[in-house]
């Protein structure tokens, strides 16, 4: 069984607005705020 991390809310979007608003990589954007890069990949795939 796999466990899923829970991010909050202002941790995702800090970081999607990192990767949109100021154009970082989808991995430095993750690392500045300790989420998955794949988190970030599913949160922005519509973008």
């Amino acid at each position: 069984m796999t466990i899923r991390k829970n991010y909050s809310k202002e941790c995702e979007l800090g970081a999607v607005s990192l990767l949109i608003d100021q154009e970082y990589s989808r991995t430095e954007a993750a690392r500045s705020h300790g989420v998955s890069a794949n988190m970030l990949g599913e949160r922005t795939s519509g973008w």
